[in-house]
């Protein structure tokens, strides 16, 4: 009986047996080899420099590391905001979390120092926040402004929430005092699927003082003024 395996190796050279000389036939043992082979050729590759604790990620052309220095934008697809990192099949990939759902935070911003308004005008409104540009994938999603104090000389302060140069709509706040205190305005709006960035401006009624109040954040210090998007 024939013991060694004198066959053409596999791709990947695990051998195989000649069937036609040696005994007893190879033909079953042969068939074995050749799904080693395809299990192995089709085994995930370990990214180069990948760390304890990191997994194998498909970016749509190879695995790299998931390490927050090689996931990038690219890697996800348009419109999946608010995705987490999961495991499919033994795959690491980008997909619908467990909050994927409503309250999702798809995009936050917030400045940390005063802004002065000093126009009157919806058209020459004075920025208070800027969001992100954000990729949306069409569903209803709710915008919120809020700041921790308005300071005027009476006047009223009018803000102006915007997606692109879209106005949303407004929300004022009647100031009767010096120190208003904290306010807040908020919409809900469906964006087409793309790339929108909403904002926060504002006007004052008439001439004269108004400040929205914001700052860094800590004891004796304001807190931050924010726009934030969530999913509705």
């Amino acid at each position: 009986m024939a013991t060694d395996a004198t066959g053409s190796p596999t791709p990947l050279g695990i051998p195989k047996f000649n069937t036609s000389v040696d005994a007893p036939s190879g033909l079953g043992s042969n068939a074995q080899m050749d799904s080693i082979d395809t299990l192995i050729a089709a085994r995930i590759g370990k990214p180069s420099g990948i760390a304890t604790g990191e997994v194998p990620v498909w970016n749509g052309t190879t695995f790299v590391r998931s390490s927050v220095t090689n996931i990038t934008a690219a890697t996800l697809a348009p419109g999946t905001n608010g995705q987490f990192l999961q495991t499919t099949g033994g795959v690491a990939v980008w997909g619908p979390g467990p909050t994927n759902g409503a309250g999702t935070q798809l995009d936050y911003a917030q400045v940390t120092a005063d802004v002065s308004i000093t126009h009157t005008t919806e058209g020459t409104a004075d920025t208070v926040v800027t969001g992100n540009s954000i990729t949306y994938d069409g569903t209803k999603n709710k915008v919120e402004f809020w700041c921790p104090n308005i300071t005027s000389n009476g006047i009223a302060a009018a803000f102006v929430l915007l997606r692109d140069s879209t106005v949303l709509g407004q929300a004022v706040s009647n100031i009767t005092a010096t120190t208003n205190g904290a306010f807040k305005a908020e919409v809900f709006d469906t964006p087409t699927a793309a790339a929108h960035t909403y904002a926060v401006k504002a006007f004052q009624s008439s001439a004269g003082t108004l400040t929205v109040k914001a700052g860094a954040g800590g004891s004796g210090v304001l807190l931050p003024a924010f726009l934030r998007v969530t999913k509705a």
